[in-house]
């Protein structure tokens, strides 16, 4: 077998390690709402601080301004950038939300049998 080929083969099995690890763990359901949920939610939290950093930092901008519409108006732009990144997250949040809700993830338990 040449390096290649095992190296290959080494990636391969590496990668398919967590399924392995989901299997004897509790399935996707656990992983979606523990590891998925964690990243998602911390993700979010980064970039609503980010979009709340510039939207203070357009006004600091526009204030400091003076009377010159050119820095005013790249102030202006840096604060309706903001509030676009603002409603495109919580957007994404909410839909993220209901999807994840909608399909039962958030519930807690696993139904023994959804037949009955």
């Amino acid at each position: 077998m040449s390096k290649k080929a095992l190296m290959h083969a080494a990636i391969l099995a590496i990668s398919f390690a967590p399924l392995m690890v989901l299997a004897q763990t509790g399935g996707i359901e656990d992983f979606i709402e523990g590891t998925l949920g964690g990243i998602v939610k911390a993700a979010i939290q980064f970039l609503m601080a980010v979009a709340t950093l510039v939207f203070i930092f357009g006004i600091i901008k526009y204030i400091t301004a003076g009377g010159d519409s050119e820095k005013a108006g790249d102030a202006k732009e840096f604060i309706i950038w903001s509030i676009v990144g603002f409603a495109a997250m919580l957007g994404i949040w909410g839909v993220a939300t209901f999807l994840v809700e909608g399909l039962g993830f958030d519930t807690g338990e696993i139904p023994e049998n959804i037949y009955n």
